[in-house]
């Protein structure tokens, strides 16, 4: 919990961390702008039902204000996997497929895969150990352990699965 004097201060996280270094004056800081970067090219198209990209914008700005308070770093993170699993949803009923209405996100993803909604080559493969694995499935177990009491705050990670779930989202409802 914050001192009502110190809201409007980043968060101390922040002090070790930097976006490059000026040759002349070392490294330069993070400040709140860079962080409305990072999203900012991370802009739903017109095709997106507004729900969604108003559920999306909620973790957008989210992001953006852990420059303030880190730990939102994990709800903006909550947000991006939920506005990807309302955007499969919603894809599904307007199709008027068989998705189950209390199915969990892994049968969410396999749904739309089934349909040819989102592909595995389209997102890519990881390396687990001597086999690779499908970047979408490293996805649904990031978001099941943030979802399910492992809530690492990582500013790349989040980025990661931003990419990931903007994507995801543009893929199912293309402009």
């Amino acid at each position: 919990w914050r001192n009502v004097e110190d809201i409007l201060k980043p968060d101390d996280r922040f002090d070790n961390m930097c976006r490059g270094i000026d040759p002349k004056l070392g490294p330069i800081p993070v400040g709140i702008q860079d962080m409305y970067g990072d999203v900012e090219a991370f802009t739903l198209g017109e095709a997106v039902p507004e729900d969604i990209r108003r559920q999306w914008d909620i973790g957008r700005n989210a992001y953006i204000y852990s420059w303030f308070e880190y730990d939102l770093m994990t709800l903006a993170e909550m947000r991006a996997f939920a506005a990807f699993e309302l955007a499969v949803r919603t894809r599904a009923k307007k199709e008027n497929s068989d998705l189950k209405p209390k199915a969990t996100l892994k049968p969410v993803v396999d749904h739309a895969r089934k349909h040819g909604w989102v592909k595995d080559e389209d997102f890519g493969f990881i390396w687990n150990g001597a086999a690779q694995f499908p970047f979408i499935d490293a996805m649904v177990i990031q978001r099941n352990q943030l979802m399910h009491g492992n809530p690492y705050l990582s500013q790349h990670g989040t980025l990661m699965a931003f990419q990931f779930c903007f994507d995801a989202i543009q893929t199912l409802f293309p402009s």
